[in-house]
């Protein structure tokens, strides 16, 4: 038996009787494949939860134990490759004390937020744990579940212990000990990014897939109350070419004249391009970015939301927002909370229709 609360738009299963068997969440994670990149990888709009206040509906975490390592979830690991890209070194370690090095890796909290640093690390370790389960067994050609770079998530043993927040970091993944997000029965591919530039995207946009109904584009104030965010990057069209041509979809020849956006999502990220040159392409704004940070760095195209024109002989972009755009906005999560809302609220909101469970209980 279930019981079953709805916390602003977020359906919350509290185990009541039974744990969960392990058994049980084996055959689950074994039935998931895909990339994080292009499948749901980790959406119209969603509800939005209102700015203020917690609220007496939202459900309280657990207390944290004093001390000692996290409590693992019973006979779930994770093979992960350690350090570059085949490097070959492989390691098993317990899900739970791959969430703690994780949400370290992937989002960070400045010196003057902390109070906001508990609930941050909260909903990253909710996120950082389902996207684990999702994706569990991606490199599973490789001989391991899980590469340790952006490819899956960015872990480094015991890198939560050099944090300043290391006692923030270890009592959230404590708290949030085996919570995951799932819909259809299965944890969701919950992607993330750092700043979405005020809407988030659908992922059937953003990478052609079919559309899960938890990754649609939301509107997010609180992503540009936070942070603003714009950019400008004056490129080289010689620099662009060498980059295009790098990949059969976006290749472009001998030449390049110049980059027209034929389509916007309605959150205002690119979706398509047509790239005139030698040859003319039209591709999607994702693969186009992607194929330009490849060549011209992290600080180039940083995001598809942009607007382009040619300036002699340099192609100007100016654009707001870092990263894919789907699924949870950093920025937007830490301005949500510092408005007051609480972790499973601002999840509600950036994967909508999502179920808050738990492996085994808690």
């Amino acid at each position: 038996m279930r019981r079953w609360r709805r916390v602003m738009g977020l359906l919350v299963v509290r185990p009541a009787v039974c744990r969960t068997t392990l058994v049980g969440m084996l055959m689950l994670v074994g039935a998931l494949s895909g990339c994080a990149g292009r499948t749901p990888r980790p959406q119209g709009p969603a509800p939005q939860p209102p700015p203020g206040g917690r609220g007496p509906s939202a459900p309280s975490l657990p207390p944290a134990p004093s001390r000692g390592a996290p409590e693992p979830v019973e006979g779930l690991s994770l093979r992960l490759e350690l350090g570059a890209r085949g490097s070959g070194t492989v390691v098993r370690v317990d899900l739970e004390t791959y969430v703690r090095d994780v949400v370290v890796g992937e989002i960070a909290v400045a010196a003057a937020d902390g109070p906001l640093a508990r609930p941050v690390y909260e909903a990253q370790a909710i996120v950082a744990r389902t996207y684990a389960l999702a994706v569990r067994g991606r490199h599973a050609a490789d001989g391991f579940d899980l590469c340790s770079t952006t490819h899956c998530q960015v872990y480094q043993p015991d890198q939560w212990r050099r944090s300043r927040w290391a006692a923030e970091v270890d009592a959230a993944v404590r708290r949030t000990r085996g919570r995951f997000l799932a819909s259809a029965g299965r944890p969701i591919e919950a992607v993330f990014h750092a700043h979405c530039g005020g809407h988030t995207s659908a992922a059937a946009e953003v990478w052609r897939s079919v559309g899960a109904p938890y990754l649609q584009g939301v509107d997010d104030p609180f992503c540009l109350r936070e942070q603003a965010a714009p950019w400008t990057a004056a490129l080289p069209l010689d620099t662009l070419r060498t980059a295009l041509n790098r990949r059969p979809r976006t290749e472009v020849g001998d030449r390049l004249d110049g980059v027209q956006v034929l389509r916007r999502d309605a959150g205002g990220r690119v979706v398509e391009v047509a790239v005139s040159g030698t040859r003319a392409p039209v591709v999607t704004g994702e693969d186009f970015r992607l194929a330009v940070l490849a060549a011209a760095g992290p600080r180039s195209l940083r995001s598809a939301r942009f607007d382009v024109r040619r300036v002699g002989a340099d192609l100007v972009f100016t654009g707001r927002g870092s990263g894919h755009g789907v699924g949870l906005c950093q920025t937007g999560l830490i301005g949500r909370l510092r408005a007051g809302q609480s972790a499973e609220q601002a999840l509600a909101a950036y994967y909508p229709g999502a179920i808050l469970t738990s492996v085994g209980g808690t």
